[in-house]
């Protein structure tokens, strides 16, 4: 190998370890009853967010789950069936980069319907929901 094909190899690998930068896998435990959002389905998504958290009505973030186009923002969005087995959501959170999770209930109680999780991501995060809201979130 020349020298002008060794500082190309080093110059390429340089290039793709900060394009690409570096990601984390995390993956969400979501437990529900047979009686969060009235025994109805309801959606869950995930997305990455500026810090502070921005300020955000209900329906303009619902909105990002259901767009045809998908928002840049959005790493995931699952369908949580109330009573079933716990749902295990696995995704790849960029580093240095905090998200917030959504559940998007018929009828929220206040603001317990969403729960940021700030950088670095936790690897594991549990979550129970409860009839409108979300009673409890742990990482571990």
């Amino acid at each position: 190998m020349n020298m002008k094909q060794l500082y190309i190899g080093v110059f390429l690998s340089v290039l793709a370890v900060t394009s690409f930068g570096c990601s984390r896998s995390t993956t969400i435990y979501v437990k529900s009853t047979d009686r969060t959002n009235g025994g109805r389905p309801l959606h869950m998504m995930v997305r990455t967010i500026d810090e502070p958290a921005p300020l955000e009505s209900y329906a303009d973030v619902a909105a990002l789950a259901y767009r045809e186009e998908p928002d840049p923002s959005v790493l995931k969005v699952e369908v949580v069936l109330p009573g079933e087995e716990e749902v295990v959501v696995p995704f790849e959170v960029p580093d240095d980069v905090s998200v917030i999770v959504y559940f998007f209930y018929t009828d929220p109680d206040s603001n317990r319907w969403k729960v940021p999780l700030r950088s670095p991501v936790p690897e594991d995060v549990y979550i129970e929901l409860g009839d409108r809201g979300i009673i409890q979130a742990q990482s571990k």
